[in-house]
């Protein structure tokens, strides 16, 4: 890929650093630190790891049971994801939420592949062919959050997985495994840190989610939302009464279909075109209300960057949230 540097990769890219930094527009320091602390990943061959999240649904309907009330709904139309989520928002306002004391932690653990990589410059005088350089790098986040704003993060970087020999040879001849915190693992700890406050009426969450999701990026509105709105599901600190308006708002969201639905955790998906590529969110969501797995799946082949097609260029597993006495 010769010649001046078109507009699709670098864009592609500032997408995933708003995904993992959580900044609408990234700055040249973001992308120097685009995989930093608070990225979350699995292994590229983890199907083992993915707790057989996606059941096969039996024929194209499904009873749905709310409250003393059957309602048979299609499972193929938007009809059967606002059910599916009602049904989820339901039963975690119907229990006790997590609560813990002033010894105790809500412990999580996130194991993630995210698309690195960049323009070739990066790799300084090291001679490489193509104009751009992307990689998949796993990483494992295991998170400890007190109930006075402690929190602790343990990172590990795994090896990252390469489209061409010729950029494995590269990435590390330029030393980028230092950076990536390959082989590494770090530990973090804030004292202060209380989660992002979202307000807990419907009305007024939805009016919070749509004004911060960034508006310049061309795909349809459901994306922009969930891009905003599945963070509130990620985060532990969350409570019932945000959690359960933010699963009802994301079900009424045009598009989203419900593809999986298991005893315990439902999976949704839309599909989206961006800069050429078509791709796919996959995302499932645990009886808690909690963020379990999401997945972007890039269907077709990006040409500018060389990326082939039905790459999972994110992909993250979340365990489910328990009450710990130890940062062990």
């Amino acid at each position: 890929m010769g010649g001046a540097m078109t507009p699709e990769p670098r864009e592609r890219m500032d997408d995933f650093l708003r995904l993992l930094v959580g900044d609408p527009m990234p700055s040249s320091d973001d992308r120097a630190q685009a995989r930093a602390p608070l990225d979350a990943v699995i292994d590229r061959e983890s199907g083992k790891t993915r707790r057989g999240w996606r059941l096969a649904l039996a024929g194209a309907f499904v009873v749905v049971v709310t409250v003393g009330a059957l309602v048979l709904v299609d499972v193929w139309g938007t009809s059967s994801a606002t059910a599916a989520m009602e049904e989820i928002a339901r039963a975690l306002e119907e229990v006790s939420p997590m609560s813990i004391d002033d010894t105790e932690f809500i412990h999580n653990v996130t194991e993630s592949v995210a698309l690195g990589g960049g323009d070739a410059e990066m790799l300084g005088d090291v001679e490489y062919d193509e104009e751009f350089i992307f990689y998949l790098l796993p990483r494992t986040i295991e998170m400890w959050r007190g109930a006075s704003g402690s929190l602790q993060l343990r990172e590990t970087g795994g090896e990252p997985i390469f489209f061409s020999p010729e950029a494995e040879t590269a990435y590390y001849e330029a030393d980028l495994d230092d950076i990536d915190l390959v082989g590494q693992t770090n530990t973090m700890a804030f004292t202060d840190d209380q989660g992002e406050e979202w307000p807990a009426g419907r009305d007024q969450l939805d009016a919070a989610i749509r004004d911060v999701m960034y508006t310049e990026r061309e795909v349809p509105e459901t994306v922009l939302y969930l891009d905003v709105a599945l963070d509130i599901l990620r985060d532990t600190s969350q409570p019932t009464d945000v959690r359960g308006p933010a699963l009802r708002l994301i079900g009424e969201l045009d598009g989203l279909d419900l593809v999986g639905s298991g005893p315990d955790e439902s999976t949704f998906s839309v599909e989206y075109g961006e800069n050429g590529v078509d791709s796919r969110l996959t995302f499932t969501v645990g009886d808690d209300g909690f963020l379990r797995y999401e997945e972007i799946l890039d269907l077709t082949v990006d040409e500018e960057s060389g990326i082939p097609a039905n790459t999972a260029i994110y992909r993250a597993s979340y365990s489910t949230p328990e009450v710990v006495d130890s940062l062990d």
